[in-house]
């Protein structure tokens, strides 16, 4: 398994994004983009223009309502051309199979990482997603040790979307801890989120590609999984 980077793309103009996709999007190393506001603003158009890099687009819009609506709402996502959708594992199994059914891949989110630790609740999620056929549990670092060990969870092919990554520094900024690279891939992350350390520098592809390659280097220091 590769570890992939996720670049989150928020608060940024779509033209700004389009540039970055195209340098980035074919980049063996990326998993995908993750959006929401573009869509708030741009609706498919900012899915299309950005796909046309080749990079897959998630749109993290963390539903989080009774099944029926979930399901419609992930359906037309899907439809607009959204390559993964994020749901809130709290809304239930029912409300995750619903989302799962639209034909998009879901992740589920377990806890938000601008929340205090609570890994008993990040567990019954996991659980809970795992019961829906959900297998891309975002969840912070802290907490990836303990699913792994989880019986319950054993043989389920769990991947694990970490956000709260910092390339260096432990600056928190929204989340209530961050993890370095390399913490991150050392306790088991399959997918890296990242977004300030990246699109905040004066070279947003050149750190990508500096990141891509701290990621590697990370991953070389691991006994194969």
């Amino acid at each position: 398994m590769v570890v992939k980077i996720s670049v989150a793309l928020d608060g940024l103009s779509l033209d700004f994004c389009e540039a970055f996709s195209k340098e980035v999007g074919t980049h063996p190393r990326l998993h995908s983009l993750k959006i929401h506001d573009l869509v708030d603003r741009h609706g498919r158009d900012a899915i299309d223009r950005l796909k046309w890099s080749g990079a897959r687009v998630w749109v993290d819009y963390k539903l989080h309502d009774i099944p029926d609506t979930v399901g419609r709402r992930a359906r037309v996502l899907h439809a607009t051309g959204a390559d993964i959708l994020t749901v809130h594992a709290a809304g239930g199994v029912d409300m995750m199979l619903a989302a799962r059914d639209s034909g998009t891949e879901i992740f589920a989110v377990t806890i938000l990482t601008s929340q205090k630790p609570r890994l008993e609740t990040i567990r019954k999620y996991a659980r809970m997603a795992a019961a829906a056929g959900i297998v891309n549990i975002v969840c912070p670092a802290y907490a990836i040790t303990m699913l792994s060990q989880d019986e319950n969870l054993a043989n389920t092919h769990m991947q694990f979307v970490t956000p709260g990554i910092r390339r260096l520094s432990k600056q928190k900024r929204n989340h209530f801890r961050t993890y370095t690279i390399e913490e991150a891939v050392r306790v088991g992350a399959h997918i890296l989120v990242i977004g300030s350390d990246i699109l905040g520098s004066g070279s947003p592809v050149a750190t990508f590609n500096n990141i891509a390659r701290a990621v590697e280097i990370a991953e070389s220091k691991l006994a194969p999984r």
